[in-house]
Parts: structure tokens; sequence; C-alpha cells
């Protein structure tokens, strides 16, 4: 179910099937993404699952100035690149 920003979201494991579409080959690459509810707490998860690109609203946002702005993408960029196993 959709939800938004405004809607309370519980931390929660779940698995996903992903349809691969037939024209791709074996190899080739295909970006995953997850878009709702991205924090640098879900952000680790969702790496985990393979996803690569995380779409993050209500979560940058937080703090009301550009440096929080700057300070919470950091967190969420660094503790995906943790959860994949990179430098961050």
């Amino acid at each position: 179910m959709p939800t938004t920003a405004a809607t309370p979201r519980t931390a929660r494991t779940s698995s996903v099937a992903i349809d691969v579409p037939e024209s791709s080959e074996p190899g080739d690459s295909i970006d995953i993404e997850v878009d709702g509810g991205i924090t640098a707490e879900t952000a680790p998860v969702v790496a985990q699952a393979g996803a690569n690109v995380l779409v993050a609203g209500s979560a940058v946002f937080k703090g009301g100035k550009p440096d929080m702005y700057r300070a919470n993408i950091a967190a969420i960029r660094n503790a995906a690149a943790l959860a994949r196993g990179e430098a961050a």
C-alpha cells in the first residue's frame, strides 16, 4: 500500500521478488530503486537487499537548515555504503 511522508512506518524486513525483463542479458546491469521510508536506519536494509538507488524525502529535510540536509544525506549514503561493504 502506498504511503505518504506523514504516514507512520515501522522498520521491518521483507522479501521482494523482482521480475527481470526478458530483454536483459546475463551480466546486464540494472538499477533497483526504493522510494519511500528511506532513512539512515532503513538504508542498510534495502542496500543489503540489492537496492542501489535510494530515494529519500522527509528524512533529508529534518532539521530545517541546509547544513542539516547535507548531514542527513551523508548519513543515508554512509549507512548504505557500509551495508554494501564499501568504504564510507
